[in-house]
């Protein structure tokens, strides 16, 4: 109603375009669903609801946030790929006047009028909670080797959940972080090497925290292979 007032229109008037990280993905199609029933909801033009093709096309994210430029909504709703590459395209259409609603993760930039997403250093420190309390119950203590897997160096929300488990891991002193593993954004196979590779460096790890999906799925397939 507010973006309707200030852009003289009814709401029905109102156009938006909707990116995600990629398309490629149960979680973002999930996503983008929910944005299609707000739409329906609200009775607003949904110009497109896409994404790239990976959550590591970060310059096919850019490139999708340029054409929805080009197209002219009255405002964008985005989920940045990385907390900076997207800066500039992010400010280019702040400042064309489009309202910008980013959703999951950050960016560095103010260039925003709203921003809605998951506490997730909170989300890390728990995930350290849930970890230490699974091996105390296998092990009964919570002691031991542990490591984590990063989807992506430079996301937003993963790099906030990283540093979460890593504070969180901190109330549990018998229990050391011995290895860190960055999957560089592939969403097939390399999440489980280089898990494969912390159970080949350490054969007493005691656990993993992977920090996304693809990273879990990858974890659980390296168990089961080792």
């Amino acid at each position: 109603g507010t973006a309707a007032l200030a852009a003289g229109k009814s709401i029905a008037d109102l156009k938006f375009v909707f990116i995600v990280k990629t398309v490629n993905s149960d979680y973002w199609q999930t996503c983008i669903a929910g944005g299609k029933a707000a739409q329906a909801q609200l009775g607003l033009k949904g110009l497109q609801f896409t994404g790239a093709n990976s959550e590591a096309n970060i310059q096919g994210q850019i490139a999708l946030v340029e054409d929805a430029l080009a197209k002219k909504p009255d405002f964008l709703v985005l989920a940045p790929t990385s907390a900076n590459a997207l800066d500039a395209t992010i400010d280019k259409v702040y400042k064309a006047g489009i309202k910008t609603i980013l959703i999951d993760s950050s960016a560095n930039t103010d260039s925003f009028d709203a921003f809605l997403a998951t506490d997730n250093h909170a989300g890390g420190v728990l995930a350290a909670k849930t970890l230490a309390d699974a091996i105390k119950k296998k092990t009964g203590q919570a002691a031991g080797q542990v490591a984590y897997v990063t989807f992506l160096s430079g996301v937003g929300s993963l790099t906030q959940r990283d540093q979460g488990f890593l504070d969180g891991i901190k109330a549990y002193p018998q229990i050391s972080v011995v290895g860190h593993q960055d999957a560089g954004g592939d969403q097939s196979q390399k999440p489980i090497g280089v898990v494969s590779d912390l159970l080949t460096r350490f054969p007493k790890l005691a656990g993993v925290f992977a920090d996304n999906l693809y990273t879990l799925e990858g974890a659980a397939t390296a168990f089961r292979e080792n």
